[in-house]
């Protein structure tokens, strides 16, 4: 009896002599492109440090700085006296008037939806839905804007703020309620909403991560316990996420200041060198720190800003 006849093996979709490859059949489940000009020029930046060390300051320097404009603050510490008071900010004017209060984390989720929007119109350049969609939140008519903005950078003031936030919406908790005394019982976080809040900042990092234009947000600072019972700094966020959300940035900068007679130095730290979170993606900065740090500075030591 012969032998049956060697099963003919596949052709390979891409072939190892170079030759083209077959078209394969259907939709194909990924692309492969080279990446645009514009990709890879975007910051994500996150500040963290103790109350008053200058990480709203440090952030709201971006508006100094003509290519990251137009900028839009998201401002939940109600901290625009950090702005508008500062001899470090040159220009405040152009974040005082694109300022947005929030107080809850559902606002904060409805600004990422209105950025996206906003960068696909800015991107193509359609100033008629930049009007539309910019009188909408303005609350006037677009023949009332003469010239929308095109923003470039959004500031996040701050994430522990916002992370606080989540996690009253979880439980129910309203400020005005509990101040009048109309709630006597307040609920306290368990399992199941401490989940959901890690689960519901990680998205909402990384949706704002995701947007084509610079995010820089700022975080509060506590002192944590690792398993080797070692004391370090990190962000100022619920359990896991200190050590979670920090990975959707190119950036993390621990802030420290300290005062040399009538001058307060401050030092920005992208390495984790000592006992605290530190990261740079930038290979082109090869610095453990950054002193007095603007996002001029830190743009130029990036390579991002000539």
């Amino acid at each position: 009896m012969a032998d049956a006849p060697a099963t003919k093996p596949a052709t390979p979709t891409v072939s190892p002599t170079g030759s083209a490859p077959q078209k394969m059949a259907g939709t194909p489940p990924f692309s492969m492109s080279k990446p645009s000009t514009s990709e890879g020029r975007w910051l994500n930046l996150m500040c963290y440090a103790k109350p008053g060390v200058g990480k709203t300051t440090l952030i709201g320097t971006a508006a100094d700085i003509d290519e990251m404009q137009d900028v839009l603050l998201i401002d939940a510490e109600s901290g625009t006296l950090a702005i508008e008071e500062n001899d470090r900010i040159k220009h405040p004017e152009r974040i005082m008037e694109n300022h947005i209060r929030v107080t809850e984390f559902k606002q904060v989720a409805k600004i990422h939806e209105y950025l996206k929007a906003h960068c696909k119109w800015r991107d193509e350049n359609n100033e008629e839905m930049l009007r539309k969609i910019e009188a909408q939140i303005r609350g006037c008519q677009p023949s009332d804007i003469i010239k929308p903005k095109k923003y470039r950078t959004v500031l996040i003031d701050s994430l522990t703020e916002i992370d606080i936030y989540c996690t009253y919406g979880l439980l129910g908790i309203n400020q005005n309620n509990v101040l009048h005394g109309e709630s006597d019982d307040i609920e306290v976080a368990r399992f199941d909403e401490f989940r959901k809040n890690n689960q519901m900042m990680q998205m909402l990092v990384r949706a704002f991560r995701d947007l084509p234009m610079h995010v820089l947000a700022a975080c509060g600072a506590k002192y944590n316990q690792d398993e080797l019972k070692k004391m370090f700094w990190t962000p100022a966020l619920t359990g896991q996420l200190a050590t979670q959300v920090p990975g959707f940035f190119d950036i993390v900068g621990f802030m420290q200041a300290a005062k040399n007679g009538d001058k307060v130095e401050r030092r920005m730290y992208v390495k984790p060198v000592s006992n605290f979170e530190a990261k740079n993606r930038r290979s082109v900065f090869k610095a453990d720190y950054f002193d007095d740090p603007t996002m001029t500075t830190i743009m130029k030591g990036i390579g991002l800003l000539k």
